[in-house]
């Protein structure tokens, strides 16, 4: 039983490239002849007005770098456009192809989301660099398609066919979740669907060649894809319904035809935000990506292709300390950071906060149960919640809703108890020890979140989440009806609720910024020896960067990962 999940040690990590001031991100990577080629955006800020594409070589296998050169620049003043994330790849046939996606931009303050960005008055393209010597030289910008929606890379398959996928924006048409936020979607009245885009002439004409994704409860982004075998594709997707701030993980889905049809998904016990999948000289698939919902960071996955992976919930654990087993309790001991740094503010509750999230509810009419067996010793008011669908507060002497405290009722809750939570038709029930003890209408109170430890404020920041409680178990039913269910259970004497996460996962570095956006977004490739070189931008966790940086890191295969 892990204690912690897994890190890459400092002296297996590097910076590639920081700059006082200026916002890098979006990196991708690829070895070739000459060494290895990094590809990363140089701009203001995350919603950047400002876009340079830079290029920077290493000759030693990623140790050292030479100083960023321009490749391209767009911004909104001369060019009424910038450029959003550029990915590179390696191709079989040698060449380097570099795509990104460029958006229309006519004003300073005018960053939108994906969906108005796609709309024809406004306008998102594709556009592709191609190098036939290294990335010594490059041959482009040429536009490939009208979508844009952050293409991942480029991929020449064994039929000889190139292909990427792309987000595209679409009408909501399902009206169960046009309500307002957290009910709804990020956009009310549009999703994200994913595309296959291919080409057969070697890059000089593209076509669609599949919806990989059309889910309008989910909405598939940023799609990653590997070809396991010929013909056989894997994508591994990105929750894009609300950023995927309610909890759903990655899905994975299969082609057996080149990417013209795909299976039915299922879901991965990870939460990849830009998933970067290929495969290792074992046969072994590795994953890197942004975690999103929880602990903020960059982090790495691998596995055999062939396993069947269970379900994990996500989990928010800055802090390891905070969360652990013992005697067959799992005791979270949570708040204010024993360490708080300044930069981080309002933030000193999620340095110390520790919070779990299961699949969400599709919208009001779910079906949502917990039970748990706990104990709460001490708690301020969003220091011990479970959340099936509807907040409730646990403190020391009382159970009540989180959002209406006045309904309720007086319980010494220092005790061990086995409690049980259904929130169906627009009603919560609450029974203690098999009692029922609270039913009580909820309309207006009801939420998507299936969550259990601290409450979160926001995206994912905490506060006033002092306590301390202990939990033996804790059982999980969610039954949507067109979106996925679950069916998960837990007891502290197998261990921790997130074994995958201990155990499998290794964080590449932590985001101490606590906004996710300023992490992630990066790229490996393995060479001859076997070393697998990965670089992305972070903003670090000690000390915590002002402007998020390009990193690099060095993890052997069958060590590390």
């Amino acid at each position: 039983m892990s204690e912690g999940m897994r890190a890459v040690a400092q002296e297996q990590k590097g910076i590639i490239c920081q700059e006082n001031g200026v916002y890098l991100s979006a990196v991708s990577l690829a070895a070739t002849k000459q060494g290895l080629v990094c590809i990363f955006r140089r701009s203001d800020q995350h919603c950047a007005t400002t876009t340079d594409i830079m290029i920077t070589r290493s000759g030693d296998n990623g140790s050292t770098w030479t100083a960023p050169d321009l490749l391209a620049h767009a911004d909104w003043q001369n060019d009424e456009a910038i450029y959003v994330a550029p990915e590179l790849n390696r191709l079989n046939d040698g060449r380097l192809a570099l795509i990104v996606d460029r958006g229309v931009r006519r004003y300073e303050q005018e960053w939108a989301s994906l969906y108005h960005w796609q709309l024809p008055e406004r306008g998102m393209s594709n556009y592709v660099f191609w190098s036939y010597d290294e990335g010594l030289s490059w041959d482009g910008p040429h536009q490939i398609d009208r979508i844009g929606g952050e293409p991942e890379r480029i991929h020449l398959l064994s039929d000889g066919s190139l292909v990427y996928t792309a987000t595209q924006s679409a009408r909501r048409t399902d009206e169960r979740v046009v309500s307002a936020k957290p009910m709804g979607s990020l956009e009310s009245y549009a999703y994200y669907c994913n595309v296959v885009m291919a080409s057969i002439d070697g890059g000089k004409s593209w076509e669609q060649r599949s919806v990989l994704a059309d889910d309008q409860l989910y909405s598939d982004v940023e799609v990653g894809l590997v070809e396991l075998a010929p013909g056989t594709l894997m994508a591994v997707s990105r929750c894009g319904d609300m950023g995927g701030t309610m909890g759903q993980p990655s899905r994975m889905r299969i082609s057996v035809d080149y990417g013209r049809t795909w299976s039915e998904p299922t879901l991965l016990p990870f939460y990849a935000q830009r998933p970067i999948p290929g495969m290792l000289q074992s046969g072994r698939i590795l994953i890197t990506y942004r975690n999103f919902w929880g602990t903020s960071g960059n982090w790495a996955v691998a596995f055999d292709p062939r396993e069947t992976l269970p379900y994990e919930p996500a989990s928010f654990i800055w802090e390891e300390h905070r969360c652990r087993i013992l005697d067959g309790v799992m005791v979270m001991t949570t708040g204010e950071s024993s360490d708080p740094k300044p930069e981080r503010g309002t933030y000193a509750g999620t340095a110390g906060a520790v919070a779990f999230a299961c699949y969400p509810a599709e919208d009001a009419a779910s079906r949502v149960e917990i039970e748990a067996e706990l104990r709460v010793l001490e708690a301020d008011i969003h220091g011990c919640c479970i959340s099936v669908g509807c907040w409730v507060r646990f403190e020391p002497g009382r159970v009540c809703l989180g959002d209406s405290p006045e309904v309720g009722f007086e319980l010494d809750t220092q005790q061990w108890h086995q409690y049980k939570l259904v929130r169906e038709n627009s009603h919560l029930s609450i029974w203690v020890d098999g009692t029922l003890k609270l039913h009580t209408f909820i309309a207006g109170l009801e939420n998507r979140y299936v969550h259990f430890g601290n409450r979160q404020s926001g995206i994912a920041h905490f506060q006033r989440n002092h306590a301390v409680s202990m939990w033996k178990s804790v059982s999980v039913s969610v039954h949507n009806r067109d979106d996925a269910s679950i069916d998960w259970s837990w007891h502290a004497a197998q261990g921790y609720p997130d074994p995958f996460r201990r155990e499998r996962i290794v964080c590449l570095d932590r985001n101490g910024s606590f906004f996710h956006g300023n992490s992630g977004y990066g790229g490996w490739t393995q060479l001859g020896d076997g070393t697998v070189v990965v670089a992305d931008y972070t903003s670090g966790s000690d000390p915590v960067a002002d402007m998020p940086f390009i990193r690099w890191y060095k993890l052997i295969e069958g060590v590390d990962i």
